[in-house]
């Protein structure tokens, strides 16, 4: 490492070009998005010329600005040109810039004030006729192969669940179906990232569970159950697996009408229409996109 005084050697800059280029490129498990990188490392013993400081510099920046949305991250790093005298300090902030990075490796990318993510739905699908005992909506997302699924959720991509029941009759002999539409009105929106699963309402969420933790056998990463006793076990369940290339990850959204008979035997019907959601939030900044690794999406049900 050079000191106060010294020039910058080869294996300094290099140390921060290898940092930059595991997030910002391929790299390797739950590390890299996938992007192109400009900046190269450098022939031990070679001179380290301006443009590629610039590189570098492009690089950290558009790393850093895609995990922050900030518009002022380019305040953080001196510009180097060919006039410029790099110092011990500029390759210190440089290093320190690329260590904070890789840090934050995995941060999901804001949508402002530097918007640099899409929501937008993956697929919805709706049923008007009634049922009970259990209806299933099946979405399975393909990913051209296990690298543009990693390089999708790597960058801070999500997979959102939601759902509802409206247009139900609104007289007494429908509690079933109010208890229903409350039960998916309060569950709120689920969302599966790379290593966990949250709900932002009630509901069982697997928080250690997410894409990385999947495997061929359905993992049960979410549950919301009915609070009436008049109805338990009624709920609703997300299962999630992975084929055997880790490239197709397929979600079973499964609403279970299982509570007993009520009066006089009979399993009432639930009514109105079911609407079931899921959506994908993901990198799409000027400086980090997965546009080009988002997956095609297919379903069946509810």
């Amino acid at each position: 490492m050079a000191g106060q005084g010294t020039p910058i050697r080869a294996s300094d800059y290099n140390t921060i070009q290898a940092a930059i280029a595991n997030v910002l490129g391929t790299g390797s498990g739950s590390t890299g998005y996938g992007q192109t990188v400009t900046s190269s490392s450098v022939s031990v013993g070679g001179k380290i010329i301006a443009s590629d400081w610039v590189n570098l510099r492009n690089d950290l920046l558009a790393a850093r600005t895609h995990q922050t949305g900030s518009a002022s991250e380019s305040g953080n790093l001196t510009p180097i040109t060919t006039n410029t005298l790099v110092k011990e300090s500029d390759r210190a902030a440089y290093y320190n810039y690329s260590q904070l990075i890789a840090a934050n490796v995995n941060a999901t990318p804001p949508t402002g004030p530097v918007s640099q993510a899409t929501l937008s739905t993956f697929n919805t699908s709706s049923r008007s006729t009634s049922w009970n005992t259990q209806v299933t909506h099946t979405v399975t997302l393909q990913f051209a192969n296990y690298n543009a699924a990693r390089y999708y959720f790597n960058a801070g991509g999500q997979v959102q669940f939601s759902a509802s029941l409206t247009n139900y009759p609104s007289d007494g002999s429908y509690a079933k179906s109010l208890d229903w539409a409350t039960l998916l009105s309060n569950m709120g929106t689920i969302t599966m990232n790379l290593n966990s699963t949250t709900t932002t309402g009630s509901g069982s969420a697997a928080g250690s569970v997410g894409f990385y933790q999947l495997n061929t056998s359905p993992q049960l990463i979410f549950q919301k159950a009915t609070s009436s006793p008049t109805y338990t076990p009624n709920q609703y369940d997300v299962y999630a697996s992975v084929d055997g290339t880790n490239s197709i990850v397929t979600f079973s959204i499964q609403f279970k009408d299982l509570s007993a008979p009520g009066g006089f035997g009979v399993d009432e019907y639930v009514e109105g229409t079911l609407t079931s959601t899921v959506q994908g939030y993901y990198a799409t900044g000027s400086n980090v996109s997965v546009t080009g690794y988002l997956p095609s999406v297919t379903s069946t049900g509810p």
